[in-house]
C-alpha cells in the first residue's frame, strides 16, 4: 500500500517576483469569459519550479519564476522539500492581493493537503501577518491547448523581433468584418534576382507599414502567418522587458509547418522565462506590395518631429467626424492647414526641401502623426503622384541609401489621402 504524501501543498515567493509573473500573464487571461475557469490562472509547482499560466482558448502565456527567498532555500530547494501541486486562481484578485504587498515580503500559497486537479475550494495566500483567502476552481477545467507539433524554429534577438513589430503595428485594423487585417502578417519574400527578407506587414486600409529585416537561421523556410492583434500587444510588452535583462537578450520563436500556431521563448526579470503560444489569425492577408506606390513623381523632405509637432496643433481644431489636414506642398514650405465650421481654423508652415510643382493633399491628422512617430527618423521624405493617389513614407537617409527603390527600402510606409 502507497503511502499518502504528507507534505505541505505550498510554495514561498517574493511579493515582487510574483506580482510581475502576474503581470506577464494576466494580459491573456480574460477579465470576464463565458467559462469561469478562464479568468484564473494555473499555479504549478514542482519539479524544482514554479510557472504561472493563463490561456483565453486562442493564446497561452506561461511565466516560469524563481522564489528569491533570501537567507532561505531557494526555489529549486523549496520545491523539492514540498508536495507538487497545481491549482487555479482568479488572475485578477490575486494580481490586486499580490502587489499590496511589500515587494521584498515572501508571499506563500498553500493549498488543501488532499489537493488534485479536480479538487475545488479556498487557498490561503498570506505574507507578514495579511491572510486572504481565494477561491480555486478545478484545474481539470481549464481547457488545454496543444503545444506539440512545433516542426520550425529560429533565434532572433528581442530587440530586432521589438523594432519590428513596432514599426508596423499601429497600421493594424481594429475592424472585426475584416478580421484578417486584425493583426501583423509575417512572411519571407523574394522578389526577382533579389535576396529572401523576412517581412513584417500591416495595414488598416487608411495606412499601410512594412518592415523588412536579414531571413534568421532556420526561417528561409518560414510559412505566412498572421498574428493577432492581441498577441502582437502583449508580445511587444515582453520583447521591451526581455531586452532589459541582458544585452542581446535572444528570443526562440517555433511554429507549425503549416503556420497555424507559433511560440515565442524569450528570458525575464529575476532569472525568470516566459513563453507566449497562441493561434494564428485563420485568413488570407492581401497582396499589399500591389498598395506600394512606385511611380511617384513629387519628392518632399520634411523635418519628423517639426511635423510631429504642426500637425499636433492642428488636431486641436479636429473633431470626431473631421480630422482632415489640408497639406499644400510649394517650393522649401509646407502650409498645413484645418478648417471647423463650428470652432474656427487653423494654419501653420513648415520649411521643408521641395522643388517640385505645387500639390495641395490632406491626411487625416492621427493617421499622419503615427506613420510620422513609427518612422524614427530624423527626416522622412514624402513621395506623391496627385491628391488622390497613396503617399509613400520612408526615411530620406535609408531612401538615399537604396537609391529610392521602394522594394530595397527597410521600412516603408504608406498613407492614403482624404477627400475634402
Amino acid at each position: 500500500m502507497a503511502m499518502k504524501d504528507k507534505r505541505k501543498a505550498a510554495v514561498r515567493v517574493r511579493a515582487g517576483s510574483l506580482a510581475k509573473a502576474l503581470g506577464d500573464v494576466a494580459g491573456i487571461v480574460p477579465a470576464r469569459a463565458t467559462v469561469p475557469v478562464l479568468e484564473h490562472v494555473l499555479i504549478s509547482v514542482g519539479d524544482g519550479a514554479i510557472s504561472i499560466s493563463g490561456t483565453d482558448l486562442d493564446s497561452v502565456a506561461e511565466r516560469v519564476l524563481a522564489s528569491d527567498d533570501k537567507g532561505q532555500p531557494d526555489s529549486r530547494e523549496w520545491c523539492a522539500g514540498i508536495r507538487a501541486f497545481r491549482v487555479t486562481l482568479p488572475a485578477r484578485k490575486l494580481a490586486d492581493v499580490v502587489k499590496r504587498f511589500d515587494k521584498d515580503a515572501m508571499v506563500v500559497i498553500e493549498a488543501d493537503a488532499d489537493i488534485n486537479d479536480a479538487w475545488g475550494g479556498r487557498v490561503t495566500v498570506k505574507a507578514g501577518r495579511a491572510r486572504f483567502q481565494l477561491n480555486a476552481l478545478p484545474v481539470c477545467d481549464l481547457p488545454i491547448m496543444p503545444t506539440d507539433g512545433h516542426d520550425m524554429e529560429f533565434t532572433i534577438k528581442a530587440s530586432a523581433l521589438a523594432d519590428a513589430l513596432a514599426s508596423v503595428d499601429y497600421a493594424m485594423s481594429h475592424e472585426e468584418t475584416r478580421y484578417y487585417l486584425n493583426g501583423v502578417f509575417c512572411h519571407v519574400a523574394q522578389a526577382a534576382g533579389e535576396p529572401q527578407w523576412f517581412c513584417f506587414a500591416a495595414t488598416d486600409g487608411h495606412r499601410l507599414a512594412r518592415k523588412r529585416i536579414e531571413v534568421p537561421d532556420g526561417a528561409a523556410a518560414w510559412p505566412d502567418m498572421i498574428l493577432p492583434r492581441r498577441m502582437v500587444g502583449h508580445l511587444a510588452k515582453l520583447l521591451g522587458e526581455a531586452d532589459k535583462t541582458s544585452e542581446g537578450a535572444e528570443v526562440v520563436v517555433s511554429a507549425t509547418s503549416g503556420g497555424t500556431r507559433v511560440q515565442f521563448e524569450m528570458p525575464c526579470a529575476d532569472d525568470g522565462s516566459v513563453r507566449l503560444l497562441t493561434k494564428t489569425v485563420d485568413g488570407t492577408f492581401p497582396d499589399y506590395g500591389r498598395v506600394i506606390p512606385t511611380m511617384n513623381d513629387k519628392s518632399a523632405v520634411v523635418p519628423r518631429e517639426g511635423l510631429i509637432d504642426a500637425v499636433d496643433r492642428m488636431a486641436v481644431m479636429a473633431t470626431k467626424e473631421s480630422k482632415a489636414v489640408k497639406a499644400e506642398f510649394s517650393k522649401g514650405i509646407l502650409a498645413l492647414s484645418i478648417q471647423n465650421a463650428e470652432l474656427g481654423e487653423g494654419r501653420e508652415e513648415v520649411p521643408i526641401d521641395y522643388e517640385g510643382e505645387p500639390i495641395t493633399i490632406a491626411f487625416n491628422g492621427d493617421y499622419w502623426r503615427d506613420v510620422l512617430r513609427a518612422s524614427g527618423a530624423d527626416n522622412v521624405r514624402m513621395v506623391m503622384a496627385d491628391p488622390g493617389a497613396p503617399t509613400l513614407v520612408v526615411s530620406d537617409a535609408l531612401a538615399r541609401e537604396s537609391d529610392h527603390q521602394p522594394y530595397q527600402i527597410s521600412h516603408v510606409q504608406v498613407l492614403m489621402p482624404m477627400r475634402v
